[in-house]
């Protein structure tokens, strides 16, 4: 009796480890495919549309990358001296792509490439949390699939690496609202923190997260200003090398420099 019981036991614990295996492999199998499958698309892409020149943009992204590793600075083509409306995450990940591929232009691309080729998991996270995992697959597949996606990932813009970003930073916030932690809350300021270094925009998604940990957590007013306060730290901590930037360059202490720019253009215009 003492043996079948035993044997019982044994299989029961041999099931559940196999179960638990199985999971395992799912939640790591199931992303890698869903980035496969959205890399293999673009790379087509890009092997068919990424030839020729880039946009504007993209040439003053790529002329500020090709200047630091020459050890000019951070100058492009479209203003004197240093460039301050051009955050600095995308010229430096060309600059380090660059290594690579011996050719800047090349090096955008396969930037934009990388990130766009993560955007669907994300997307499968979102809808996956606020809804059910079949709905994630649709996100992910519409994601994948989409025409506007595709495109911002085989062009040298800011465009479609921000869209990865930011909705890893949405993600990020749904992830702290459910489990609020202080670790989950110091990811979402680096998630966000990563994203202003792309575009100074992630400024407003970030206020607006900070506003949920606040509000829309449980939890005493304390523990609650405690884990916007963690947020914000991290934050600033990953931003501060631009705002550091910025400030020595203008003397003035601002998140980002373009409106001061083109505003009074636009005025003129």
């Amino acid at each position: 009796m003492n043996q079948d019981l035993s044997r019982i036991r044994a299989k029961t614990s041999m099931a559940a480890d196999n179960s638990e295996q199985h999971k395992s492999l799912g939640r790591f199998l199931l992303p890698s495919l869903i980035v496969a499958a959205s890399f293999a698309v673009r790379a087509m892409a890009l092997l068919h549309w990424g030839r020729g020149p880039i946009e504007s943009e993209g040439a003053e992204y790529a002329r500020i990358a090709e200047n630091l590793r020459h050890g000019l600075g951070y100058v492009g083509i479209v203003t004197p001296g240093t460039e301050l409306m051009f955050p600095p995450l995308f010229p430096l990940l060309i600059a380090s792509a660059s290594f690579f591929t011996r050719n800047y232009t090349l090096a955008g691309r396969l930037v934009s490439l990388v990130f766009g080729a993560f955007l669907p998991l994300p997307a499968f996270g979102i809808a996956a949390r606020l809804f059910n995992r079949r709905v994630g697959f649709i996100a992910a597949a519409l994601f994948i699939l989409s025409p506007l996606f595709i495109s911002l990932s085989v062009t040298v813009m800011t465009e479609g690496p921000y869209a990865t970003l930011l909705l890893s930073g949405v993600y990020a916030v749904l992830c702290a609202l459910e489990c609020s932690s202080l670790r989950t809350w110091s990811v979402v300021g680096a998630v966000f923190g990563i994203a202003y270094l792309l575009r100074p925009e992630a400024v407003a998604p970030f206020l607006i997260a900070v506003f949920f940990a606040v509000t829309a957590t449980e939890d005493d007013l304390v523990a609650r200003v405690r884990r916007a306060a963690v947020a914000i730290l991290v934050f600033l901590a990953l931003a501060s090398p631009g705002v550091a930037f910025i400030y020595q360059k203008t003397g003035s202490l601002k998140f980002e420099t373009k409106s001061s720019i083109t505003s009074p253009l636009a005025v003129l215009i």
